[in-house]
């Protein structure tokens, strides 16, 4: 212990005698630590942390696993039902829907998300109120008066943090709740990035979620979780809910449920968009663990370069009788103490751009929120990682100055220098960080490829002038009937507005990945497994939304007036699905039926004839992403099968910001003036969502890319103008002899460029690899696109070019003379 404090206070007096070398040191290492910590950071905010519970580690999510590997997340009112009555695992099962209200008074409101929740809610999860109280067993009755609890955020921003509001009245949608209590600061929900603002009891909801919810085995919208009994482990629990699945399976076949059941613990981030996340955030890992590689290697190339010039003190340790361990211990101590300040400006980085990233609102039209403040496991990770990075940055030169002969070095100390010597491990280093800096440029060439891609690829119709915005009825408990004459009043009421070209009813928007699915039976075509059809992407639409979206008609014709509930049912179909499901043929008259709703889908009514004929083929576009191949969709007629949940797309002649004022004015100029759009955006931020993968990869990769060049370019710079001093002796004897400037500047050239080529070889082979993992988040390009790895090993090339360029020119101002008495 005392030699390594001894080691430590030496360590620290050379580090400060040499002021530059400490701050490029701690500067280099701090940044590529603190982009490591950084992401993993992130990745802790969106992957790792949990519900913000008494003991998390027992809460499991519950979902249904597709065939392509998707999960969904929601199940009907009487599947929950069954699973709580019949699984042995859980000592609570918690119901959660997440609804979008208004709060508040007509003349003081707001439009906020809350949480309709199963009355064992708060106790499940073991939450306690701040002020009043949380649900108890007699709130969840029906028949007992509405309760809601309030989040200590709109305590504070919409009621003043009045103590006085426990026991009071709100109203939320059309309906009075009383307030009983006032979450816990650090509660917002059980949703990752939603931002939660009162909860209310599932079966005190009204007509909040729907009309006749509770009997429907076919209308999913309760996302599920579990609290594990104590000694019950994940395997058990995923035993019991196999059986529990299986016999629903069983009893109702009707109804899609996927293939199998799954549990996952009940972090924020969950199903589909944690699986995205989770692949978007390794891949981000790997680039900046590769950001910091190249910065230990510039910073052991550094280290190497103080160890030349400290081998005479190595030297002459090891002829006092120092063993190499005290050698090889004293530079690890030298790399931990850099390392250790590096660590600390990393973390300081890692804080401040979690508070920006936390802070930052991609989707303009959702307010997003995400706890990204680091917590013990970034501590943990930023700690290792600075550890790791000490012991590589330090391992080198101590590798280095053991690998010379003691009495070699005193004697070239002397005065005798063997010409033609050259370094043997800084160069395979800078090989080192080119290849790493490749494998960095060719994934950010890749991403900017596929966001330009993206931007420019056909969608199949015009989003420029639009509008959309989400209306729930359903929410405000409107009746199938009553339903239908707000949507065709609405419609009638904004395509005669002043600088409206039409307007027009969606169940989704595209492309959504939300996108729902229907199941089929086509003649002659057999569903797959024990799915009840074929699963066919669909969308409801108003007989308006091909012309409002610009999407033309190839043949046949558009949903008319004559399409209404009672005729028989029809559908338009895409291209992609005609040439599928019938090749050769014209579809136009053709028949299939439609035996189930999907995931997502609007259940199918009772009594409503399954069999549909095709009166329309669209042209293709795009419906869940914007890298998706053509793919078999339909449309169907709002008029013919009714949902409560709709997109309003306004398609205007100018700015469609402009009208976003007008259009609410009108709705609320409707029956009873009670609805009002959320969601609102353009059409082009409405395509943002769908761009974001693609942009953020784009930025993020783009930014470690060009870190990691300057890395290595600073890196070869140093190593070539470090051989240049190191051959000062053999160039004077080369134009002492007749070599010409061009010769020696042609011997630089030569020496710093096959470096550089040999990384670049060597990072084409680490590429090939490592793209590969990246091609689910790429749109349109191959991740082994052969521009992209060419452009950017002709592009390392010429700017190692550059950067050899000035050793190169100064070697060719050496003097012979002064080479040879050197």
């Amino acid at each position: 212990m005392d030699t390594i404090w001894q080691d430590l206070k030496f360590g620290v007096r050379l580090m400060f005698k040499d002021r530059g070398f400490l701050i490029v040191a701690v500067l280099s290492l701090g940044l590529g630590i603190g982009v490591n910590t950084s992401v993993f950071s992130l990745a802790n905010g969106l992957l790792f942390k949990t519900i913000a519970a008494k003991q998390p580690e027992q809460l499991v999510r519950l979902y249904s696993a597709e065939k392509d590997g998707s999960l969904t997340g929601q199940v009907s009112y009487p599947d929950y039902v069954d699973y709580g009555n019949g699984n042995q695992v859980f000592s609570d099962l918690i119901a959660v829907s997440q609804a979008s209200v208004v709060l508040g008074e007509p003349q003081n409101n707001q439009q906020v998300l809350i949480e309709v929740v199963s009355g064992n809610f708060f106790y499940g999860l073991g939450v306690p109120a701040s002020r009043g109280r949380t649900f108890l067993p007699a709130d969840a009755e029906s028949g007992e008066a509405p309760v809601a609890v309030l989040s200590d955020r709109v305590w504070h921003s919409q009621f003043g943090a009045a103590p006085e509001i426990v026991g009071q009245s709100v109203r939320i949608n059309s309906r009075v709740f009383t307030v009983i209590g006032i979450a816990g600061k650090d509660f917002n929900g059980t949703f990752s990035g939603a931002q939660v603002d009162a909860w209310v009891p599932l079966l005190q909801s009204g007509d909040m979620l729907g009309p006749a919810w509770r009997g429907a085995r076919d209308r999913a919208f309760l996302r599920l979780i579990g609290r594990l009994k104590p000694g019950i482990t994940l395997g058990q629990a995923q035993t019991n809910l196999n059986g529990l699945f299986a016999q629903l399976r069983e009893s109702y076949p009707q109804i899609s449920r996927g293939v199998s059941v799954l549990l996952q613990p009940a972090t924020l981030l969950q199903g589909n968009l944690r699986q995205s996340a989770q692949a978007f955030l390794i891949a981000a890992l790997a680039m900046v663990s590769l950001v910091l590689l190249i910065a230990c290697v510039n910073l052991a190339n550094l280290l190497l370069g103080r160890a030349i010039l400290r081998r005479t003190e190595i030297a002459l340790r090891l002829a006092l009788g120092a063993s190499r361990r005290r050698i090889v211990q004293q530079h690890l101590v030298e790399g931990l103490l850099v390392a250790g300040f590096g660590g600390l400006v990393g973390l300081t980085f890692a804080t401040w751009s979690s508070s920006v990233l936390g802070s930052w609102d991609p989707i303009p039209f959702l307010p997003l929120h995400f706890d990204l403040q680091p917590d013990f496991r970034v501590v943990l990770y930023a700690l290792a990682v600075t550890i790791f990075t000490g012991i590589l940055v330090g391992l080198f030169p101590a590798l280095q100055a053991l690998a010379k002969n003691v009495a070699l070095s005193l004697r070239d100390h002397a005065g005798s220098t063997a010409v033609g010597k050259r370094p043997r491990l800084a160069p395979l280093l800078v090989v080192a960080q080119v290849a790493f800096c490749m494998v960095l440029l060719i994934c950010s060439g890749l991403f900017l490829k596929s966001l330009t891609h993206a931007q420019t690829t056909e969608l199949g119709f015009e989003p420029g002038n639009a509008l959309a915005m989400d209306l729930d009825l359903d929410q405000k408990g409107f009746a199938e009937d009553r339903g239908r004459r707000f949507y065709t009043a609405l419609l009638d009421r904004l395509s005669v507005l002043p600088g409206v070209q039409s307007a027009a009813l969606a169940e989704r928007a595209s492309p959504d990945a939300s996108m729902p699915k229907m199941y089929i039976a086509i003649q002659g075509y057999e569903p797959q497994g024990k799915d009840p059809g074929l699963k066919i992407s669909a969308q409801l639409v108003s007989s308006s939304y091909l012309a409002t979206m610009k999407i033309p008609l190839a043949q046949g014709r558009n949903f008319t007036e004559q399409d209404k509930p009672g005729t028989p049912g029809v559908v338009v179909i895409n291209e992609t699905m005609a040439q599928r499901f019938w090749p050769g043929k014209n579809p136009i008259g053709l028949h299939f039926r439609i035996v189930a709703a999907g995931p997502g889908a609007a259940p199918i009514p009772a009594g409503t004839d399954p069999t549909v004929a095709v009166v329309g083929v669209a042209r293709d576009s795009k419906y869940r992403t914007l890298g998706e191949a053509p793919t078999p969709h339909f449309y169907m007629a709002y008029a013919q099968r009714y949902s409560g949940f709709a997109t309003l797309l306004v398609r205007v002649n100018s700015n469609p910001k402009a009208m976003i004022a007008t259009v609410q004015h009108e709705l609320k100029q409707m029956e009873g003036g009670e609805i009002e759009g959320f969601f609102v955006r353009t059409f082009d931020e409405h395509l943002g969502v769908s761009l974001l993968p693609a942009r953020a990869g784009a930025i993020l990769f783009s930014l470690f890319g060009a870190l990691a060049l300057t890395l290595a370019i600073v890196g070869l710079y140093s190593v070539i103008s470090r051989v240049v001093i190191q051959r000062t002796r053999e160039i004077g004897i080369r134009m002492a002899l007749g070599a010409s400037r061009g010769n020696i500047v042609h011997v630089v050239l030569r020496y710093g460029l096959g470096l550089t080529a040999t990384g670049v070889g060597i990072g084409w082979m680490l590429a090939w690899a490592v793209t590969r993992l990246t091609a689910k988040l790429l749109y349109g390009v191959s991740p082994t696109d052969p521009v992209t790895f060419v452009g950017v090993g002709v592009m390392i090339c010429c700017v190692a070019l550059l950067a050899c360029l000035a050793p190169a020119r100064r070697a060719t101002g050496v003097d012979p003379i002064r080479a040879l008495r050197s």
